[in-house]
């Protein structure tokens, strides 16, 4: 008697486990929390970051590439700055004839946080990823970058990407590029179109320059 009614409640509470489950994953999925959209690059997206960093060694010269991802700039509300960074954005791409404010949306959300980017650059593919090596030089007493280049003099330049935001149905691939050099820098999004794994540049759009 009481192995029948121990049954008949273990059941019911199973299916419910398994219902709960079910709509968990369900919830998950319908939010778009793969495994990439929590904290790692697609297959697709570090395929293609991995071949817009390659800049092939001139002269033994090469870029450093910081390990971390950029946080994209949002500065809607900041009384410092004159314009809303995003708007500006989806407004000069229009202008091109390059309707992205739904990648431009994805790309945002995606960067909200930093991440490790997973480059892993060949001797030949003229950049190295930062080991600390190169970042000492801009924290509080590190010389800056005349003291990076007294060390360093075949160092191009400093660069930052953030997150890439992918369609794989479309092609499109959005980045945001911050690279800085001894006396200059800018920061820009690039749009580009994958085409059977080469990336096509479409458009440029320069957010700030110095």
């Amino acid at each position: 008697m009481r192995k029948n009614i121990a049954a008949r409640l273990v059941t019911p509470a199973i299916i419910v486990l398994a219902a709960v489950g079910f709509l968990i994953g369900s919830l998950a999925h319908m939010a778009g929390n793969s495994p990439h959209e929590a904290g790692q690059l697609s297959a697709g997206e570090t395929r293609l970051l991995a071949q817009l960093a390659l800049h092939p060694s001139t002269g033994g010269r090469y870029d450093v590439v910081m390990p971390d991802s950029l946080t994209v700039p949002l500065w809607s509300g900041n009384p410092g700055m004159p314009y809303d960074a995003k708007d500006f954005i989806v407004t000069g791409f229009r202008k091109a004839g390059e309707d992205i404010s739904a990648l431009v949306d994805r790309l945002y959300a995606l960067n909200a946080k930093s991440l490790r980017l997973p480059l892993t650059p060949g001797p030949k593919d003229g950049y190295v990823v930062d080991d600390g090596t190169y970042a000492k030089y801009f924290q509080f007493g590190g010389g800056g970058w005349k003291a990076l280049m007294a060390a360093h003099p075949q160092v191009r330049a400093v660069v930052r990407y953030s997150r890439p935001a992918y369609s794989e149905a479309s092609g499109l691939f959005l980045i945001y590029v911050r690279t800085e050099s001894a006396g200059a820098g800018s920061g820009e999004f690039h749009l580009y179109r994958d085409t059977g794994g080469t990336l096509k540049l479409l458009h440029t759009e320069k957010l700030w320059v110095r």
